[in-house]
Order: structure tokens, then sequence, then C-alpha cells
């Protein structure tokens, strides 16, 4: 059903979180995260509660593992969730259930964690992971949607991808990048175009007048 990333920027500190789908207003159900607190993606079938009580756990202190595992033991419904966690120093954690549709899985390496599932297969996951690891000293949201993009192109959502999001979280107690595209042909070409808008100049001048925390 949806294909999406978490990651850590380990050089500035910035949390990240993209995700797409073949489901409409994707950015309102599975990412998740908060402010040098960490993020997660609730996926498979979303528990948006997910986000509320593990961003709770994250932000006192408990690591990503932990949160994972506090979430899924509460949740008789665990078998048909995908949930992927970072937390504020990028330690990560994964779940797939064994109910989750389509070819489903994930995979992690340093300050990185990402799945999907409904996927045309396992290398949708690695073609985002590649990417990842091929874009170092990029900027975060830049990673992210790069990495989105090579999943689609490899096949992505066997629905097709109709909906996505992308956020950055830094230093302001809100997100310093939050763009998304609820309905859309062709969602990460038009992800692409208002991330761009966002990180040009007036936006950017617009943002540093702002209240930060």
């Amino acid at each position: 059903m949806t294909f999406s990333i978490v990651a850590r920027d380990d050089t500035h500190g910035e949390l990240g979180i993209a995700v797409a789908a073949g489901q409409p207003a994707i950015g309102a159900l599975v990412p998740h995260g908060f402010s040098q607190v960490g993020v997660l993606a609730s996926q498979g079938l979303p528990n948006p509660l997910y986000g509320t009580q593990g961003l709770a756990q994250l932000g006192s202190g408990v690591n990503a593992a932990c949160t994972l595992e506090r979430l899924l033991c509460a949740d008789k419904a665990r078998a048909e969730r995908q949930l992927i966690v970072i937390d504020r120093f990028g330690r990560t954690a994964a779940w797939t259930g064994a109910g989750c549709e389509g070819y489903a899985g994930h995979l992690q390496a340093d300050q990185v964690a990402i799945a999907g599932s409904f996927l045309a297969g396992r290398g949708v996951l690695q073609s985002m992971m590649n990417s990842w690891l091929k874009s170092q000293g990029k900027p975060l949201a830049k990673r992210l949607l790069l990495a989105l993009l090579a999943g689609e192109h490899s096949g992505g959502d066997v629905r097709g991808v109709k909906s996505a999001a992308l956020r950055v979280y830094g230093e302001r107690r809100y997100p310093d990048v939050d763009v998304r595209v609820d309905w859309c042909d062709t969602p990460l070409v038009t992800l692409k175009a208002a991330l761009k808008q966002v990180q040009a100049a007036p936006h950017a001048a617009y943002l540093r007048r702002l209240p930060a925390r």
C-alpha cells in the first residue's frame, strides 16, 4: 500500500520522513514526528494512534526499539501493521507484520529505515536504500525525495502512486519542511515542485521571520 523512509542527518541532527502510496491523502495517516524527538511511519493497515503514543515514548527518552515494542505489544492487530521508527540519536527499529498485503518488507542501516507493502518487489526497498547511501552530503529533504523517486522507478506501489508527503524537523518546534500531495497522477513530480518552492529564497526569508520555539 505504501513505501516510506525515516532518516536522520547526522551532520545537522535533522530528522525526516517521506512516504508515497497508491491511496489518497497518505500524508494524513502515515507520517508522524516532532523536532528533536523522533519520527515514525505507521503503515500497512495504519494505526494513527501510534503517532501520539510513539512520540510520547520517544519524548520521554525511550529509544526507537523499545518504543516500537511497546506500541506493538498493546496492539491486537499488529500482524496487519508495518512500522518504522527513528529516535533523535538516529537509532532505528522496524516491523512488518505477517498480515501485510502483497510484497512487504523493511530495510535498516545507520540513521535510516525503509519499509513498504503492496510493492512490486524487494527491489523497491533496495533501490531506495541505494539512493539514500549514494546521496550522502545532500540536504536531508533532497535525499528523502530521491529515495521516493528511486522506489517509484523500481515499481513502487503496484497500484501506482497517487499521494505523497515529506517532512523535515530541525530546531523549530514545527517542521522546517512539510509538503504533501493528496491526490494526483504524478504526486512525486508535484511534491518535487512544492519542495523547490518552499526551499526558495522568498519562502526561506518568510520562515526566518516566524517564531521558532
